[in-house]
């Protein structure tokens, strides 16, 4: 179980490394993505670019953040989701073709704006949306 904690803590870091406002950047968008599992299922992201493959345990959740440069003005609707899984493997056997779908848009995500240019996104896994998943291939 301490690996995960550590798994999340490398990639949490190597994000806010590799994607930190620099001092010349006029403007930082600050994000904090919450993955909320309220299932029995272990979600596995197997995700493209340079992400490692992480899981989300049951009933547990997992937070992102991420500090990137971003226009002046801002719209909530333009920032792009940070995970963007090729695949999403529920309890190691069964494939969702929706849930990298949904994860990859905005509109997924309940929002709460923290202050100019800072929010937090939250995507809640439920029963309703890894419905879908079938035995993978």
């Amino acid at each position: 179980m301490w690996m995960r904690f550590l798994l999340i803590g490398v990639i949490s870091f190597s994000i806010f490394f590799l994607s930190s406002c620099k001092g010349d950047t006029d403007y930082c968008l600050n994000t904090t993505w919450i993955y909320i599992n309220q299932t029995s299922h272990v979600i596995t992201f197997n995700p493209q670019d340079f992400w490692i493959k992480f899981d989300v345990a049951a009933f547990s959740t997992t937070k992102i953040i991420e500090h990137s440069e971003s226009s002046k003005d801002i719209i909530v609707e333009s920032i792009v989701p940070t995970l963007n899984p090729s695949t999403v493997v529920i309890d190691g056997t069964k494939c969702s073709t929706e849930l990298p779908l949904k994860l990859r848009d905005i509109s997924s995500y309940s929002v709460k704006k923290i202050d100019d240019r800072t929010y937090e996104f939250t995507f809640r896994y439920t029963e309703e949306n890894t419905s879908d998943a079938v035995n993978c291939n």
